[in-house]
């Protein structure tokens, strides 16, 4: 963990990626993940490296960290991103970041239908 922190304070985009993945590490679980310390360094990493795709890494810590809601506004922004046209990823995460906002409820007349329509 020294070696890590000597890294990150050199600075530079891999020191960066190391530090995202100390904090995974050291999170038994994904409850035990530090995810508002790894949307940090996303953050710090999007202003060394601009890539839709660390934004999208972004999005999934801080709506693990702060909510769907905070991550589905960042998210919402990079559906119009050219680079991520055809990224399967991409509608994976706003589902996911939409499912956890929406009550429960208000996904059963659909889910009723569905299994109306497979019977």
């Amino acid at each position: 963990m020294q070696a890590l922190e000597r890294a990150r304070e050199l600075g530079g985009a891999y020191a960066l990626q190391a530090a995202i993945v100390a904090c995974h590490a050291q999170a038994r679980t994904a409850v035990d993940t530090d995810w508002s310390c790894i949307a940090g360094v996303y953050a710090e990493l999007a202003a060394v490296a601009r890539s839709p795709i660390i934004d999208l890494n972004r999005a999934v810590a801080v709506g693990m960290a702060e909510g769907p809601e905070a991550a589905l506004v960042i998210v919402d922004r990079l559906v119009y991103e050219p680079a991520l046209k055809g990224y399967h990823l991409l509608p994976s995460d706003r589902g996911f970041d939409s499912r956890r906002w929406v009550p429960p409820n208000d996904f059963l007349p659909d889910v009723t239908c569905i299994t109306q329509t497979i019977v």
